[in-house]
């Protein structure tokens, strides 16, 4: 990937699924997340599970690399998916969240 998304910290990465895909409004993060309200997408599959529900997804665990690759499409049918965007990490949390960003960027 040409973006360095794979390179954020957990906290980094909830904060901008939070914003850019789960739609909290940037100036409640610091609130929240001092109330502990904000979830642990990347840990946490329960928490990104609900953001999932949007889209159209091929996930795969790669056993011999021990790593997740998941592909987020939208759910509207799109002759060459050039909305769809892939992700790979060691947990389905953090991989869903990755790919859910890169198919949020991809629309705007």
């Amino acid at each position: 990937m040409s973006d360095n998304l794979d390179n954020l910290t957990d906290a980094r990465l909830s904060e901008i699924v939070a914003v850019e895909v789960a739609g909290i409004a940037p100036e409640a993060l610091p609130v929240m997340s001092a109330g502990g309200c904000v979830p642990d997408y990347p840990n946490d599959a329960n928490a990104v599970l609900p953001l999932l529900e949007k889209w159209r997804i091929d996930a795969d665990f790669h056993s011999s690399y021990k790593t997740w690759i998941i592909v987020v499409k939208p759910t509207i049918y799109h002759p060459h998916d050039a909305l769809s965007a892939t992700a790979e990490a060691k947990t389905f949390a953090r991989a869903a969240c990755l790919a859910l960003v890169r198919a949020k960027r991809s629309q705007s």
